[in-house]
């Protein structure tokens, strides 16, 4: 389904009393206004349906707007489907007139457990500025194999009219959907999430026997706290006999990226806290099943690992973006933290010299070393976005530039790979 496109919303979140006067010239206009405001408020903010039935949202409303009816959840659910029906034909139009998109697809479960796909499609237009917007989220009740996968995501490009114009497609490294995109002819070129190949070579590092049991025992502190009201506080008031930042502890979960770096830098800054209640004996009965004694060497291991994790959680959170554009940075950004951070040195103990060898490894396969480029084929728009990218960013004047922009266009109606191919020329560079 595509996104409701509306305009920035904080525009709009504050009427003037004048401008609101001169619109509402009747008790009629006042309802549908108010009513088409609140129906953009759950669509864009995601709230859920019935949200206007809400109790102390309908006391409020009573207060604000004595004399308005707030209207139920198939009144707000019409206005939003009036409103897709309304921007369609623009995303439609805009989509038409655009060469060549790419695409960016994913997988994910509801807290009641639904599964849901959603795929967004990211292009330039001819004024070579970039728009991104939803394509669809919907339910996806089948099995998630590579076949089925891949015939949703053609269904979808066939329903928008985009099966000519898909150069790639940025995906997970589940098995299934790399399977579904490399199998098939209309999503264009297989290109792995940056953000999450990351994550997945951080996930092996931490797997090694020496970090493992760290892991679990700092996990399992953290559980404990969460579970346990008398041991939460204690931990607050010893925060704040101690002075500390009265911060809760943090629980590392696999799917959320960086979360075992975000667990163990909290439980650092919280470590006399920690410490304190560990030596009561009043809080014993609170963790009768648990030792929350951590040793000396582990709260080292625990430093250690906190200062080897910390430029992978920087590097992940600028690949993850939304705002700027991050395939030129990949190459030489993975290059600089080998370089920069994963180098051995002299006083390297046995952890970190095992946990930079994994890591070290498992960076340089799929960025480094592995490439598309053979003696059978061309120079992919990725790497052009890199090389061209360099070139922007030191200084070029505004005629060599808009030549390389001409050469780039020209390369990419012939050659048709590559992913976010005009990106890396964004408005910034051209003025």
């Amino acid at each position: 389904m595509y996104r409701v496109m509306m305009e920035s919303p904080k525009k709009h979140c504050v009427l003037r009393k004048t401008k609101f006067h001169s619109v509402l010239s009747s008790p009629a206009d006042q309802t549908e206004v108010i009513t088409t405001a609140l129906s953009k408020m759950v669509a864009i903010d995601m709230l859920p349906i019935f949200f206007s039935e809400n109790r102390i949202f309908n006391g409020f409303i009573d207060i604000a707007v004595p004399r308005f009816n707030v209207p139920g959840r198939h009144t707000i659910g019409s206005n939003i489907q009036r409103m897709y029906l309304d921007v369609k034909p623009m995303l439609e139009e805009k989509l038409d007139a655009t060469s060549y998109t790419a695409l960016i697809t994913n997988a994910w479960s509801s807290r009641s457990t639904k599964s849901f796909v959603t795929v967004t499609v990211h292009g330039i237009d001819s004024e070579w500025k970039w728009f991104t917007f939803t394509l669809e989220t919907i339910e996806f009740a089948d099995r998630h194999t590579a076949v089925t996968s891949r015939e949703h995501r053609e269904n979808i490009l066939l329903r928008c009219n985009l099966s000519n114009k898909i150069v790639g497609i940025v995906h997970d490294n589940a098995s299934n959907i790399t399977c579904a995109v490399r199998t098939s002819k209309s999503v264009g070129e297989s290109v792995p999430c940056v953000a999450h190949t990351l994550q997945c070579a951080i996930h092996r590092g931490l797997a090694l026997e020496e970090l493992k049991s760290v892991i679990e025992k700092v996990s399992s502190i953290v559980a404990h706290f969460k579970h346990s009201n008398v041991a939460t506080t204690a931990l607050i008031n010893h925060q704040r006999s101690l002075k500390l930042l009265e911060h809760r502890l943090i629980q590392s979960c696999r799917a959320r990226w960086n979360s075992t770096f975000y667990m163990l830098e909290r439980i650092l800054e919280q470590r006399q806290a920690v410490c304190a209640i560990d030596n009561e004996t009043t809080s014993s009965c609170a963790r009768s099943s648990l030792n929350m004694k951590i040793s000396d060497s582990g709260w080292r291991d625990m430093e250690i690992l906190g200062v080897l994790l910390k430029p992978f959680e920087r590097l992940t959170t600028v690949m993850s973006s939304e705002n700027e554009v991050t395939i030129l940075m990949v190459r030489p950004l993975i290059h600089s933290m080998l370089e920069n951070y994963m180098t051995l040195n002299t006083d390297d103990g046995p952890l970190s010299t095992t946990f930079k060898n994994v890591l070290s490894e498992e960076l340089r396969n799929p960025f480094l070393i592995a490439t598309s480029i053979d003696e059978h084929c061309n120079v992919h728009a990725v790497h052009l976005a890199i090389f061209l990218g360099t070139i922007i960013s030191v200084t070029v004047s505004r005629k060599n530039l808009f030549s390389l922009l001409a050469f780039f266009k020209f390369y990419l109606c012939f050659k048709c790979v590559g992913i976010f191919v005009g990106s890396p020329f964004s408005n910034k560079y051209l003025y």
